[in-house]
């Protein structure tokens, strides 16, 4: 105890000896700018804390909502196939559900808008006419578009290729010309066989289509592997 108060009373004695060198005024000056500088130091403090909560609070919100986004956008193509069936144009469309299947298989299914290896807005089961950014359809629209495109692809196939095939090898056309286009696919070498009913030759062009931009797909390699399997039922039939 007496050595605590020795060292106070020395510690006051020396402020008192340092202060004494400067007028009230001066130790008055000096306050003020210790207590401004240690308030600045505070507030920064605080500030900096509080931008780094809120940094830490956005990342967390955005980490979530992207793994939740692909939740939300997804919907099965079984069940957009199921409703297809009840709707009235069903009955107008030649591809069977084999072929249908398909297609929704390798296309997938969202509702919400998505751009496509082509940076082309898509939504339901390959559909991009006149699809919007953020712009969700329902399953019903999903099913109907599927069943208007369909039927957009075989007119095209009517007008190029007009010749009675086999089950099976229409059915891979037509989710052959879904998947790259009426126009690509009428000019194809495919078509050509196709219209001289050389159906073997035909199936055998689709393992061809599986680049993009140059560079060879996985996705498509499976894809046309599935068509020409298909497309192979109708020679052997």
């Amino acid at each position: 105890m007496e050595k605590l108060t020795s060292t106070l009373s020395y510690l006051s004695a020396a402020a008192l000896a340092w202060f004494g060198r400067y007028s009230t005024a001066d130790i008055t000056t000096m306050l003020g700018a210790a207590v401004g500088v240690g308030t600045f130091a505070v507030n920064w403090y605080y500030r900096h804390k509080s931008y780094q909560l809120q940094k830490s609070l956005k990342k967390k919100i955005l980490k979530r909502w992207k793994n939740d986004e692909p939740t939300l956008k997804r919907c099965s193509a079984v069940a957009i196939l199921a409703l297809a069936a009840t709707l009235p144009q069903f009955g107008q469309v030649r591809t069977s559900e084999q072929g249908l299947r398909l297609i929704a298989d390798f296309e997938g299914c969202q509702l919400s808008p998505y751009q496509c290896s082509a940076n082309v807005w898509t939504n339901g089961i390959g559909h991009t006419a006149g699809v919007k950014p953020n712009t969700v359809i329902t399953e019903r629209q999903a099913a109907a578009n599927l069943l208007d495109d369909v039927r957009n692809v075989e007119k095209g196939i009517a007008r190029c290729m007009n010749v009675d095939m086999p089950q099976p090898v229409y059915d891979a056309v037509s989710a052959f010309a879904f998947n790259v286009g009426v126009g690509a696919a009428c000019s194809s070498t495919l078509a050509g066989f196709i219209k001289q009913r050389r159906w073997q030759q035909a199936c055998d062009q689709l393992p061809r289509w599986v680049y993009v931009n140059g560079v060879k797909s996985k996705g498509l390699e499976r894809r046309r592997q599935a068509e020409r399997a298909l497309c192979l039922q109708g020679v052997s039939s």
